[in-house]
């Protein structure tokens, strides 16, 4: 009975609230929910499109739109769960495990740096400039994944290829993401 009630407080976020005098609360899970399925429908619609037509493994990434845009409008520790469950659930409908190790060593290096850009660079980074160093990071965290699980190192010679594909695709997802984060309908929704 008293686990069954610890998940309860849980859920409602009694025991944040005694904590930090913050609730979790449902408008938070709500909006969290709501920006995975997004993030998940992009992602779904993106991997329609034949865009690795000349380089294979090279991806839009207009998924991460949604992930800069949580990390300017969500708590850190919200978006982190943002990441991980994108990551699991996209492995599960693709049904690719291997993909899995991959995007996760990928998307939680990007998410460290681009938090850590933010978190200390107010007003320095533009939205742009945070996710092309996000993107250019989670390349950088592919490879260094492929190279532990393929047990070599060359693998680093696909990076430049990566680097290159990443400051473009990051260009790109940056400029949508900064008209999203200054929109201001969408400001009223996000409260940190």
């Amino acid at each position: 009975m008293v686990g069954n009630r610890r998940i309860l407080m849980l859920w409602h976020g009694n025991e944040e609230k005694e904590r930090t005098g913050k609730s979790f609360g449902t408008s938070r899970l709500a909006l969290l929910a709501m920006l995975l399925c997004c993030a998940l429908i992009v992602g779904y619609i993106e991997r329609s499109i034949p865009f690795d037509f000349a380089v294979p493994g090279v991806k839009l990434g207009l998924a991460n739109v949604i992930v800069l845009f949580a990390l300017y409008k969500l708590r850190p520790g919200d978006v982190l769960i943002l990441v991980i469950l994108k990551c699991f659930l996209t492995s599960m409908f693709t049904a690719s495990f291997t993909a899995l190790a991959y995007s996760l060593g990928g998307s939680l290096l990007s998410y460290t740096i681009m938090l850590v850009m933010i978190k200390t660079g107010i007003g320095i980074f533009s939205p742009v400039g945070v996710s092309v160093v996000g993107a250019i990071c989670h390349n950088i965290g592919q490879i260094m994944v492929a190279s532990f699980i393929l047990g070599s190192f060359l693998v680093i010679t696909y990076l430049p290829i990566l680097l290159i594909s990443g400051v473009i695709t990051g260009i790109l997802v940056g400029v949508v993401a900064k008209l999203l984060i200054r929109n201001a309908a969408l400001n009223k929704l996000f409260i940190k």
